[in-house]
This record gives structure tokens, sequence and C-alpha cells, in this order.
């Protein structure tokens, strides 16, 4: 059984600031003993060496180091966030050492006494700083390992569950993952400061090119279409990584008011305007609200069963009992008692036509068809050069980012587009929707009722999304499969259209001398609460849609996650 170490504490090690984990042998019981580093309790290491200097950062933060009380030298040291880039090495007189590292704030050590038998474990882990290694110890082999996970970032879950099933030799995992996560049993994860990326003062040619020297070259035909996910987190580390040092960031603050310059500012924008022509109003409108700022007063608490929570835990917890009762589906009225259950038992029987394909094979893509033809690089540039700009998921990677994309990464995700094209696989890292609570206007904002949920949704997934919903739309016009009565969700069809046609229905009746009577009907929520096992029925027996193209529709409505 895989044991989880608490996180360990922050500590400079050899002048550079990461989480140190130390294992000792004890020479009377010979057991292997897991300790934790703190500035405290240093262990008696000499200094490190290091090809280059600390950055500035970390020069004028080492400490002198303290005798451990056992006086002795650890026989294994695990490294965290060691900021190392590619090039240079940490090393230790009498110790073995390797380590990843892509720049600033990533990296990873692990440094190994010459005297103790082991041996790196290769596995293929899919995150940059995932390290493995087996120790031979007098009782029996065990498994160390470490990681450096970025903040914001997705768990490698799939690396975990790799170490994990490779062996039943216990497993240790000193790490440094910056979150508390559902996955690790913990009640929520942890909250971070927003911190939105300065786009406009990005190095954009630093960037690209530390993109482009990223090997992201990879063949998934034949594999198992869930190591896409793996593939996806390696490219969300590398993309994330990269901002992170070449994009500056900043602290989002919240506006509750204006103040004195903000209001003159106002004023004088106001009068240019009435001084001179307003050639584009929809630009002015969008910098009026922008000043303006929020009309909504700051939030203070909820109200559940007449009792006020204003913990921001217990608030969420409120939020999310209520969510979860709004989204799931409500009781069938007794008329669609048997249709209900006829789909339910077509869905038990078909089961096979609605999950993906275990294997990737690229073969299964057909030129032929409109909707399994192989999606083009071209074809993606072409969709994220004319994507508009809105808000990113939880990786922070926004439009402005891809379009700096270089060619490399971008073959990248054209071949992971496809694999999961070929497999009828939607991948899960693009199912977890970051939740954002919008007040409504005139509402009760201690009502949770009163605030409209908007998910953020992956960039990169959604140009996943656009791709196969424009060769939809395309599909379903040219076969005339939707109704010509529908007027939402179609190109060249619009609100007015439909009035306009039932206007000159009511004025063919009147002058008929007929009467007219409209009745119209507004289903609450209908979006929140679509019976998913209906929608699949329809999609794969009302349109003649290619296999592909059904399991991966039904695929995208299997297992969403808010957050």
């Amino acid at each position: 059984m895989p044991l989880w170490t608490e996180p360990l504490p922050c500590s400079p090690v050899g002048g550079l600031w990461g989480s140190a984990g130390v294992g000792n042998w004890s020479a009377d019981s010979q057991e292997f003993r897991a300790a934790s580093c703190s500035q405290d309790s240093l262990p008696d290491l000499e200094e490190p060496t290091v090809d280059a200097r600390p950055r500035n950062r970390y020069r004028d933060q080492v400490t002198p180091r303290k005798v451990n009380p056992d006086q002795e030298r650890p026989d294994v040291v695990l490294l965290n966030s060691t900021a190392i880039t590619n090039g240079y090495r940490i090393r230790h007189y009498g110790y073995t050492s390797r380590q990843t590292g892509d720049g600033l704030y990533m990296g990873s050590c692990i440094l190994i006494k010459s005297t103790i038998t082991f041996e790196f474990i290769t596995l293929p882990f899919t995150h940059p700083d995932f390290m493995a290694v087996r120790i031979f110890t007098p009782q029996g082999p065990i498994i160390l390992s470490t990681a450096y996970i970025r903040p914001s970032t997705n768990l490698p879950l799939a690396d975990f569950n790799r170490l994990f099933n490779y062996t039943n030799l216990p497993v240790f995992f000193a790490r440094d993952i910056n979150a508390s996560h559902h996955a690790l049993h913990h009640k929520s994860t942890n909250s971070h400061e927003k911190r939105s990326f300065r786009y406009q003062q990005a190095d954009w040619e630093s960037f690209k090119s530390k993109l482009s020297e990223v090997n992201f070259q990879f063949n998934l035909d034949g594999l198992d279409s869930q190591t896409i996910d793996g593939h996806w987190n390696f490219i969300f580390a590398h993309i994330v990584s990269t901002m992170l040092s070449t994009i500056p960031r900043s602290q989002r603050h919240v506006i509750d008011s204006l103040d004195t310059d903000r209001q003159n500012h106002w004023h004088n924008l106001v009068k240019n305007v009435e001084s001179n022509r307003v050639r584009n109003p929809r630009e002015f409108w969008q910098k009026i609200r922008q000043l303006k700022g929020s009309n909504f007063p700051p939030f203070s608490h909820l109200v559940q069963n007449n009792v006020n929570v204003s913990n921001p835990v217990d608030v969420i917890k409120v939020s999310e009992e209520h969510w979860a009762k709004v989204f799931y589906p409500h009781p069938p009225h007794p008329l669609f008692t048997q249709r209900i259950q006829d789909i339910d038992t077509w869905s038990h029987e078909n089961r096979v036509e609605t999950i993906p394909e275990p294997i990737i094979r690229m073969d299964r893509l057909d030129d032929t068809c409109e909707l399994t033809a192989p999606i083009s690089c071209e074809e993606v540039k072409q969709l994220i050069m004319k994507s508009p700009r809105k808000a990113p998921g939880s990786s922070q990677i926004g439009r402005d980012a891809l379009i700096h994309f270089p060619d490399n990464l971008l073959q990248a995700l054209t071949h992971l587009y496809n694999a999961s094209l070929a497999s009828g696989y939607f991948p899960s890292c693009f199912k977890t929707a970051l939740v954002a609570l919008i007040p409504k206007p005139h509402k009760d904002l201690t009502d949770p009722k009163s605030y409209r949920p908007i998910s953020l949704l992956e960039t990169l997934g959604k140009t996943f999304e656009r791709i196969i919903n424009t060769r939809l739309r395309w599909y379903l016009e040219d076969h005339n499969l939707l109704s010509q009565k529908q007027f939402g969700f179609r190109s060249h069809h619009s609100t007015q259209d439909a009035l306009n046609i039932i206007t000159n229905y009511v004025h063919n009746n009147k002058d008929r001398r007929l009467m007219t009577v409209l009745v119209t009907k507004d289903v609450e929520r209908a979006f929140d609460t679509v019976w998913h096992a209906g929608l699949k029925y329809k999609l794969c027996t009302k349109f003649n849609f290619p296999p592909l193209i059904k399991k991966l529709l039904c695929n995208f409505l299997d297992d969403r996650k808010l957050k």
C-alpha cells in the first residue's frame, strides 16, 4: 500500500529554497526511518556545488546550517522547487544525484549516498518533475518518490497510478504539491491568490523559443485511450511553466466603488464624447461599464434555514448543496415513466455504442467523412485565431498564449485532438469547470438562488469543442437534419426571423378574419437539468452519425465536474 507523507517544510538547502525529505538508517534497529528537514534542524550537509550562482532572490536568504541531533549524514535527500534550469546540476561529494528542471520555481532532485544500493525507476511519467527511486534496505526494497506540482495545476493522477501499480513494494511519496486536494482526502482544495497574467508585457519571443525547445513528439497510435490525459498534463505543465517565466503577473483587485480619480476620469471621458462624434458605440459602452465598476454590494453571508452562514468553508458547502440539487434531473412525470424505462433499457443494452474505444487507432479516421476526417494543423491554427478572448480555466492558459504557440506545440495539439477523435475519448482534464458565481441584478444576495454560475473551461479544450462543433453544424445543415422551425444555435437564424414568421402568420389570419392563439413556454433551468441518458439516445438514434462521433459526444457528457 502506498504511504502518503505530510507536506515537508520549506527550507533553504544549498542556497535554493525547496522542500527536503531525509531518510536515515538506524544502526541499532536496522530500520529505515523517514524524517523531515526544517530550517532549525537541517542535516549535516556540506554545501552542494551548483554550476551556476543561485538566482538573486535566493542569494541573501541562505542561513547557517545546524547539525542534525543524530549527527548522521542523510542517506537520501529529496528536493523540490530547485529553480535549476536544464544544463546546470546540483552536486554533492559522496552522493549520486538525479534532477529535473525547466525554469524558475520548477525542478526536483534526488541525492543518494554512494554507499546505498539503489536504482532509478524509469517509468514514462508525464509530469516533468516526477521522479522515483528504488532503495534496497536490509528489510527489503522500498520506493521513494518526489514531485513538485505547480499551484493551480492539475494533479498528475495518471503518474501516481502508474507508480503505485508498478510494484507491490511500499511507496513513500514526499512532495510539494501546493494544494489540499480532494484526491488526498481533504474536504476542499486550497485557495490561491488570483493573479492574472499581464499579456501586454509578455516576452513572446522568449515564450515561443522556450516552448520550441521542448520535445513534444509522441505517437499514441496503439496505446490506451486514457494515456491521452497524461500527455495533456505534460503539455499543460510546460506551457504554464513557460508562462510564469515569460509573462508578468499582477494581483487582481475588486473595485467596490469609484474613487475620486476614477470619477474625474469618467467625467472627462463623457465631455470628450460630447464634443466628438461617437464612431464605435460598442467600445464606448464597454469603457463606461469598466469605469463604473461593480454595482453589487460586497458579499457578506448566505442564509440557510434562517441561519447566517459567513464562514468561507460553510458558504462553499451551502453553494455545493444548492447546485447539486439544481443540476440533478427532477423526478419524471408519471406520463413518461414507460418512455424513460425504455430509454434506460436501451442505454444498458447499447452501452458499447456510448463508451470510447479502449485502444487508439489512428486508421479509424476517414478522409471521406467530413465528421471523422483527420484534423489538420492549419484547421487548429485558424480556429485559434478566430476564437474570442474569454476567461480561461484553472490553468489560466488564454487565447493570447495560444496564438503564440510554436509549430511543434501546435502539431502536438493536433495529434492529441486526432487521438481523441480516433478513440471517441474526450480528455478528462477538459471536463472540469472552474465556476464563478455572478450575482443576479436586483436579487437578495443572501439567497444561493440569486447567483448565476459561469463555467470557465480550459481554452485548449474549447478549441477542440469548436472543431467538432463546426463539423457538426456543417453536417446537420448539409443533410437537412434540423427542423426548419428551429432558430436557436444556427447560423443565419435569429430571434428576429422567428418574430417575422409569427407576425406574418398573425397578419394572414387577420386578413382571413381568423383568430390566432399564441402559447409560450419557459422551461426553468432547462439546460442545467438536461437528461443525459435521453440526450445520448437521441444522438445515437435520430442522427446518422459515425460511431466515433457518437462515442465522443456521449463521453463528452460523462463525468463532468465543477470546482
